[in-house]
Parts: C-alpha cells; structure tokens; sequence
C-alpha cells in the first residue's frame, strides 16, 4: 500500500499554489497579529531560502480586498483562519514581482517598463 505524502514546495513562494496543490506548508500565519501591533515600518530581514517571499505572498491573499471570498478555503486549517483580525480582506493590494523583469543592467529599464504595461494595463 502506497502512502501519499505532500510533496516540498521547493522554490514555489506563491501562497496560493502551495495551499491549492497541498504542498507541505508550515503555518506561519500566527505572526499577523504580532505584525499588525508592531511598528509601522517593518524589515524582514532572513537568509536565503527562509520563506520571506512565502510570508509576504500568504500576507497578500491575507489582505487583498479581491481575495475576502477565498479566505475560508485558502486559509482552513492555519491558525489565522480561526482567528481573523479585523484588517482580513480590507486593502486593495498593489503586487509586484520584480523577478519576473530580469537581463543585464542594459535591458533592465526596457524589460521593467514591459513588464510593468503587462502586469497593469
């Protein structure tokens, strides 16, 4: 008999496929409140490979006023999906990949500028 194990989400930060294709996920999401009570300017400041780009991807879905109708699903089973506060699902949330402009130091204007008509025409 074959066991089914959730697979690692190696080099995926997109909160939104890891809870979808259930990918082994570590529940962080008891640090919202702790980061809605702290100061106004944060710095996450981590190594390589720690989960910084996850963390701001789950706070994303978290917030994101387009997303308030996915919270039950995306986040069932986390702590904060018991625990709401009072800021869920109420900004509207400006998200920008900046991995996705890539080149070298003379395309990279050119490559942004693509990038940014794409994402927000």
């Amino acid at each position: 008999m074959a066991t089914a194990y959730k697979a690692l989400p190696y080099g995926i930060s997109n909160f939104r496929r890891i809870r979808e294709e259930n990918y082994y996920f570590v529940d962080k999401s008891s640090y919202i409140p702790v980061l809605e009570d702290a100061a106004s300017f944060l710095f996450l400041i981590r190594p390589r490979r720690f989960g910084k780009s996850l963390f701001l991807s789950m706070l994303r879905y978290y917030y994101d006023i387009e997303e308030k109708d996915n919270f039950a699903r995306l986040f069932d089973g986390l702590w904060i999906g018991q625990h709401p506060t009072q800021w869920q699902g109420k900004f509207q949330v400006l998200h920008l990949d900046f991995s996705q402009t890539g080149g070298d130091i003379e395309t990279l204007d050119k490559n942004f500028d693509d990038y940014m008509i794409v994402q927000y025409r």
